[in-house]
């Protein structure tokens, strides 16, 4: 007997959501169900796909290396059904949190204009998508990203820019040294997000003893503390470009200037779909040799 797409269906389900309960919800069928069919993936191909660990499942080498074939499978049959369907096409794209505030909006309402449907979101620190990107089809991440199994093609730059509150002293003047900051306190974003990886790399290097006071998860509640002159936060300049936050914040000019890359990533092994090829394109369109 050969191997079904419900099987590779169950096998891609449960690699994705890394334990049984999860995967049965989302295929809308039982736990012992969800079990069975992965049981007779495994005895099919007389190896092991997941490593079992105190109830939980770890996906293994083997389990990474037929991934990919049938995550292709799986989306050449979603691009059959889309060709002969009147619904719209499917895709999953994944923003890290800058990305999906504060240009993602822009671009979906742009995407739609011209091809009448969206692709179904998800937002969340940039590490968290380095981790699940097989859970998407595209993602579009801030900062580093270094990692064998994705394709990472620059998107465009970003500058980042020490924030604080209108009417702070140093925003009045020009060339600001670091050394001026160094009794300052900071509010970031927390491990793990792009923003909080540049101000590790490229700001907290140049100072001395940075003191962070509060690592928060978003960025309104970031700003808000700054306007209350809790601290100085470190972000995209994206941030204070906001009509909302007009008149609330103003830059610090530094003698030096911080920018990072915003790239476009998709596991390096995943069949790209119509709808992958379509996203693409209209990104890189979008890219131009602008720094934002």
């Amino acid at each position: 007997m050969k191997l079904t797409l419900k099987q590779l269906l169950v096998f891609k389900t449960v690699a994705q959501c890394g334990n049984l309960s999860q995967a049965a919800c989302h295929l809308f069928i039982t736990k012992g169900a969800v079990s069975q069919t992965l049981g007779e993936v495994e005895i099919h191909l007389d190896i092991r796909l997941f490593d079992r660990h105190h109830g939980r499942l770890f996906i293994n080498h083997e389990g990474r290396r037929l991934l990919p074939l049938a995550d292709e499978l799986l989306t050449r049959v979603d691009d059959i059904d889309e060709l002969f369907s009147t619904g719209d096409p499917s895709l999953r794209l994944g923003g890290s949190k800058t990305i999906g505030g504060y240009l993602l909006p822009a671009l979906l309402s742009d995407f739609r204009h011209r091809y009448g449907w969206l692709p179904e979101v998800v937002i969340d620190n940039s590490d968290g998508l380095r981790k699940k990107l097989l859970n998407f089809d595209l993602a579009l991440i801030e900062g580093e990203v270094n990692d064998d199994d994705l394709q990472v093609t620059a998107w465009r730059q970003d500058e980042m820019v020490i924030i604080c509150p209108v009417g702070d002293p140093l925003a009045q003047g020009e060339n600001v040294p670091l050394s001026a900051l160094e009794d300052r306190q900071w509010i970031l974003r927390e491990a793990g997000s792009g923003s909080r990886n540049d101000f590790e790399h490229q700001l907290a290097p140049l100072l001395t003893n940075p003191r962070i006071v509060l690592a928060l998860e978003d960025f309104d509640a970031i700003l808000f503390c700054v306007q209350q002159r809790f601290g100085l936060t470190f972000a995209s300049r994206l941030l204070i470009e906001q009509p909302c936050f007009s008149g609330h914040f103003s830059q610090i000019p530094t003698r030096q200037r911080f920018f990072r890359t915003l790239s476009l990533c998709h596991h390096r092994q995943k069949y790209l779909s119509d709808s992958m090829e379509l996203w693409i394109g209209f990104l890189q369109a979008q890219r131009g040799d602008r720094t934002i």
